[in-house]
């Protein structure tokens, strides 16, 4: 068994600074590797988003290529940092999706999710879901590395949109055809007729002759309800 004290001073430094490279080398290969790991784990939720990899320390953000090609752009087609990020999103959506980002990242919100328009490269909007998750804090408990994930969802969020303006437009037809009122009017007998909002509004003024006993005959020439009077019986 050698002793240490048969070690000249100099070589055991020296394998002292050795011992600590090594372990300062593996403990970056470790910490590499596991950033590798989340990341294809993000990847696993689906292969058409992008992912992001924030390092709120120095404020660097890591895109990947699927992150630049989804908006047409070529692969580190931007520097990867918030200002970046941050001068594509829609003006409209910007201080909403900044509002979220600040109260996950202090601890107000348990999950991290958001919608926003991105500019393509085209000039275009496309809209993303963002989602993310804090993955390391400090000894202080403050965040230090932010990852997640962009998804395309421009498609059924139109469809939703168009839905949503068909529904309007049709609500807005029914409620225009819901009979409002009668009156009557006839010289010879009792003529009950009913006319809805629309129709009242587009011939009242124009077609009703201005005595109303006269009311009755003249609605019937422009009205389109005389359908409905026969089947409800009216005459």
């Amino acid at each position: 068994m050698v002793d240490s004290k048969d070690i000249p001073e100099g070589n055991v430094h020296r394998r002292m600074e050795a011992l600590e490279t090594s372990n300062r080398r593996l403990s970056e290969e470790i910490a590499r590797l596991r950033k590798v790991e989340e990341r294809l784990r993000l990847s696993m939720h689906g292969a058409n988003d992008g992912i992001w990899d924030w390092n709120l320390i120095d404020g660097t953000i890591y895109f990947d290529d699927r992150y630049f090609t989804m908006a047409g752009y070529e692969p580190n087609a931007f520097p990867g940092n918030f200002d970046e990020w941050e001068k594509r999103v829609h003006p409209d959506d910007i201080d909403a999706a900044n509002r979220a980002i600040k109260s996950y990242l202090a601890g107000k919100s348990e999950r991290f999710g958001i919608e926003f328009r991105f500019l393509r490269k085209d000039g275009r909007y496309m809209w993303i879901r963002g989602k993310g998750k804090i993955v390391a804090r400090d000894d202080g408990g403050t965040p230090v590395r932010f990852i997640g994930t962009h998804s395309d969802i421009t498609d059924p969020k139109l469809i939703t949109q168009a839905l949503r303006q068909s529904e309007e437009k049709y609500s807005k037809l029914f409620q225009d055809s819901i009979p409002i009122g009668k009156w009557f009017s006839s010289r010879s007998r009792t003529t009950a007729t009913v006319w809805t909002r629309k129709p009242a509004s587009a011939f009242s003024n124009r077609f009703l002759p201005p005595n109303p006993r006269g009311w009755g005959r003249a609605w019937d020439s422009v009205s389109p309800i005389s359908s409905l009077r026969k089947t409800t019986g009216e005459k």
